[in-house]
Parts: structure tokens; C-alpha cells; sequence
């Protein structure tokens, strides 16, 4: 079953197939990670949370220079949350090119502070020194990690599918029709 569904903050998403005590797992990413949780919901013997901001990658210091995204609070928040004791086992799922070379456009947060626009071949460097980094620290935290490189894209924003088959079946129904 699925539990405490509901939007964190604009385009996060917290929900939690719940499996009873024990094991926990945590999945974060942006919409690529949210395209998992069928699979969990239907096959997972463990507790997942799902952590996810639907066009942000989980990318520490990185920010997107649209309005109305908080990228850069999504990943730190995730990666916090990605060391906890509860989890002993952290999923990370994104469109991993829209950060990297292709995409809407990003800044980079130095040690200043600034938020410096970045492009091309240093924005890639960037965000996998930023990815290394937070990856390092939860392996050090004692976490299994498993970084999946892509996922199959939906061509609709799975929360807001999930919610509207709760709203019209009472329980999703994940379902696609011809």
C-alpha cells in the first residue's frame, strides 16, 4: 500500500510504500525516480520513501535559473536525508543530461556563495565532482547505493497520475490505456 502521499514543497514529492518495520529503503531523483514506484509498490518486502522533484536533479550546489525551482534545496535535503539510519539502502534515478551538457540552464553555488552560470564540458565536470562528493558521503555513512543511469520516460508527470487515480478509483491503478 502507498502512504503519505503529498507534495513537500513546489515539484517534491514524498510518498512511502510502507512494508512494516525493518529494512528501509530511500529513492530520490527527479521525475526518473518517481517512474520506479510502481515497481516498488507492487514487489518491494521492504519500506521505500520516495524523495523526488519532478525536473531537478539530485545534483548538490547545482540550482536551475527558472522560476519556481528549488533544485539546490532538493538535493541537499535529499542527501541529507540519504545519510539517516533509517535507510540502509539509497536509489538515486535521474535524467542525468538535462544537468549535465543539455537542459534548462543551471548555476553552479561556489564556496562564495555566488551562483555562477556554467555550460558545456565545465558544468559536466561540475556536476560529477558534485555527484562524487555526495555519493562518497553516504558510502561513508555505511549505505548501499545503486545509481541507475537512465529510466523510461512517462509522458505524464507520474505524481500528479497517481493522485488523480486516487481521486477517481480510490487507489491507484497504474494502468495505460491503448
Amino acid at each position: 500500500r502507498c502512504g503519505n502521499f503529498r507534495i513537500a514543497a513546489p515539484a517534491m514529492v514524498v510518498w512511502t510504500v510502507e512494508r512494516g518495520t525493518g529494512r528501509r529503503v530511500l529513492v530520490l531523483g527527479d521525475s526518473h525516480a518517481q517512474h520506479l514506484w510502481p515497481w516498488y509498490d507492487r514487489h518491494s518486502r521492504v519500506s521505500v520513501d520516495f524523495l523526488a522533484a519532478s525536473e531537478c536533479q539530485p545534483v548538490p550546489r547545482f540550482e536551475r535559473q527558472q522560476p519556481g525551482y528549488d533544485c539546490q534545496g532538493y538535493a541537499q535535503r535529499a542527501w541529507q536525508l540519504a545519510q539517516q539510519p533509517a535507510y540502509d539502502t539509497v536509489v538515486v534515478s535521474a535524467r542525468w543530461a538535462t544537468v549535465g551538457l543539455a537542459g534548462a540552464p543551471y548555476c553552479h553555488r561556489g564556496g562564495d556563495g555566488r551562483c555562477e552560470s556554467v555550460t558545456g564540458p565545465r558544468k559536466q565536470a561540475l556536476a560529477r565532482a558534485e555527484l562524487d562528493e555526495a555519493l562518497k558521503a553516504v558510502l561513508a555513512a555505511g549505505k548501499n547505493v545503486v545509481v541507475i543511469d537512465s529510466a523510461p520516460e512517462a509522458h505524464t508527470p507520474v505524481a500528479r497520475r497517481l493522485e488523480r487515480e486516487r481521486f477517481w478509483f480510490g487507489q491507484p491503478r497504474l494502468s495505460i490505456d491503448a
